[in-house]
């Protein structure tokens, strides 16, 4: 045994068996404290009996495309969607309830089934075939910290004038009023505050 936790060669046969069932049962969440690239030694032992649900962050980067049969990319806007899909992907995105489904999207069934229980956000090899979109939920700061931070996306994507985070006035964003104020950034068009 190291770190407390017993090897599977320290496993009676027994013991093998019963984990084994288990896993035939279960479905077990990779990156449980992380996300699923920062350790990929556990993944094959996890997906060898079972199913396994995983998101991560690194979908883009080449030494990580080996966890698309088991990971989901976890994305955040439809330019990521695309990029996600383009190289064969299937994705988990959080949205806003206002925000539409993208081609090739379902909603994802939570809460009203628990992921123990659903298992389509098993990655690329999934019986599943529809990339998943959730709309954000949970606590109630957590929720308007989420709405603050799309708003800022939406903001530095901005080409105009049109009142946002980075423009003089960003009060008249967040009520849909328009703005006339200049820019503060300089790769903006306008003069600078």
């Amino acid at each position: 045994m190291r770190g407390g936790y017993p090897q599977w060669d320290d496993l009676t046969k027994f013991e093998r068996r019963h984990v084994i069932r288990l896993r035939e049962v279960f479905i077990s969440r990779l990156g449980k404290w992380g996300d699923p690239a920062s350790d990929k030694s556990v993944i094959p032992f996890m997906t060898e009996y079972g199913r396994c649900l995983g998101y991560t962050h690194q979908w883009d980067k080449p030494q990580h495309q080996d966890l698309q049969p088991s990971c989901m990319a976890s994305v955040d806007d439809p330019e990521e969607y695309s990029k996600a899909n383009d190289i064969g992907w299937r994705t988990f995105r959080t949205k806003l309830e206002s925000d539409p489904l993208l081609s090739n999207e379902i909603i994802c069934p939570y809460p009203k089934v628990q992921c123990v229980d659903c298992g389509m956000c098993d990655g690329k090899d999934s019986r599943f075939r529809k990339n998943i979109a959730v709309n954000a939920h949970g606590v109630r700061y957590k929720v308007s910290r989420y709405k603050e931070y799309r708003t800022q996306l939406e903001c530095l994507s901005c080409s105009t004038t049109t009142g946002c985070c980075l423009w003089v006035g960003c009060y008249d964003c967040m009520i849909g009023e328009q703005s006339t104020l200049t820019c503060k950034m300089p790769d903006f068009t306008g003069e600078r505050v």
